[in-house]
């Protein structure tokens, strides 16, 4: 446990939370102190250490349970936690050294704040005038409920682990442990989406701002031009922008329909083999636009699922459409008797990392103009919203994108 502890005081002597925590504190009890100087100085009003002093006992609740909640978070989502037991630490001892760690910051949140209203408070409006025994007692009552606070939140944030063989005390544990797993995920979804929502709006602002941008320009080489021709060619270049730009609101609009979780989807048995050589032949013009033959594969097994069909036609129609973007001129679509739908295409211009990518929100690369990135990312959410599982992989400059549905 030594190791466990020496660890962990590392960890919090370095994190930059705990910094932070300790910086509050002795400002909140600075601050506090200078306010009653000034009630002092500018009204007249008699003032002690005494009001501000045991402030800290009614703060330190809120900061422990922050400081525990995000310090802790950090081992579970790194699987730090995990490890430690996998290495052979008992799971008490991770429990322990974890809560001594809690109460020790916890001790020193009070102590920055306890410093800073003494040294500041003693010049300026002079010492407590409770009795010393008085004193000792809340104090002794404020540690005492610090430590039982941290023991709580660090429990909280830890997966409870029960050895013994109360069938009751099992059941309850494992439905605690399955909502601190939710909470976790939960906040790391969060966490994630937060920052794609950042670059997401700044390549709105960009894909929105770029076609405007030359509409507005051409409309005003419009206006000075005579010639009949090159007005047509400007009034065709505004009408390509034009279009581009309607296809990317069309496209939000329906990821932010797809990705809104107001209304379920209506689910009915849907025979997957009927959909898929629909969608295919609805995109045969367009394949053939782009000297694509498909490749079509599909079992003579009735393949039923309970689905949404319109939500399946779009997952197909947008798998299709990204392999018309990147293909180097095949495409393959097969349906296995176990209902895995395989769609694939030669890419040699792509790389392992940026088809990784391809589910992610308005992600685009270089050899696809007039994307706008949403396209896969909507098929990925449909398809999870019908439980359905996608996956894209890279392998010998072919593009393999798989769906799945139970």
């Amino acid at each position: 446990m030594s190791k466990l502890l020496y660890a962990n005081f590392f960890r919090l002597w370095r994190n930059r939370l705990f910094q932070v925590g300790l910086g509050f504190m002795f400002f909140a009890g600075g601050w506090l102190v200078f306010q009653q100087y000034r009630q002092l100085t500018g009204y007249g009003a008699s003032v002690t250490l005494d009001s501000t002093f045991f402030v800290y006992t009614m703060m330190i609740g809120v900061v422990s349970a922050i400081f525990c909640s995000l310090f802790l978070n950090v081992e579970y989502s790194d699987g730090t936690i995990r490890n430690k037991v996998i290495v052979g630490h008992e799971r008490t001892a991770v429990y322990l050294s974890n809560l001594i760690v809690n109460i020790a910051a916890s001790f020193l949140f009070c102590l920055s704040y306890i410093l800073a209203n003494i040294v500041i408070g003693i010049p300026l409006i002079g010492g407590l005038t409770i009795p010393l025994r008085k004193v000792l007692l809340i104090l002794s009552g404020s540690m005492l409920t610090t430590i039982a606070l941290c023991a709580i939140f660090t429990m909280i944030n830890m997966l409870i682990h029960i050895s013994g063989h109360d069938a009751d005390m099992r059941e309850l544990a494992a439905a605690i442990n399955s909502q601190l797993r939710v909470f976790h995920q939960s906040r790391q979804k969060f966490e994630h989406g937060d920052l794609e929502l950042k670059e997401a709006i700044t390549n709105i602002s960009h894909d929105l701002r770029t076609p405007l941008t030359a509409i507005y320009g051409y409309l005003r080489l419009l206006k000075t031009e005579e010639c009949p021709e090159t007005r047509q060619s400007y009034l065709s270049a505004i009408e390509d922008r034009t279009k581009a730009l309607k296809q990317l609101t069309e496209e939000l609009f329906h990821y932010t329909i797809a990705a809104g979780d107001t209304e379920e989807l209506p689910l009915e048995k849907v025979t997957v083999n009927g959909v898929l050589e629909s969608c295919i032949l609805s995109y045969y013009a367009v394949l053939n636009q782009h000297n694509i033959t498909p490749q079509i594969s599909v079992t003579d097994k009735k393949i039923e699922r309970t689905l949404n069909e319109n939500a399946l036609s779009r997952i197909f129609g947008n798998i299709i459409n990204n392999a018309v973007k990147y293909s180097d001129g095949d495409l393959s679509v097969s349906l296995s008797e176990d209902g895995t739908i395989t769609f694939s295409n030669h890419a040699a211009g792509l790389t392992e990392v940026q088809v990784g990518r391809f589910f992610d929100r308005f992600y685009t690369v270089n050899t696809a103009r007039k994307s706008t990135g949403l396209g896969l990312s909507i098929a990925k959410t449909l398809t999870e919203k019908m439980n359905g599982t996608i996956s894209a992989a890279y392998e010998n400059s072919t593009i393999t994108i798989q769906i799945s549905f139970p």
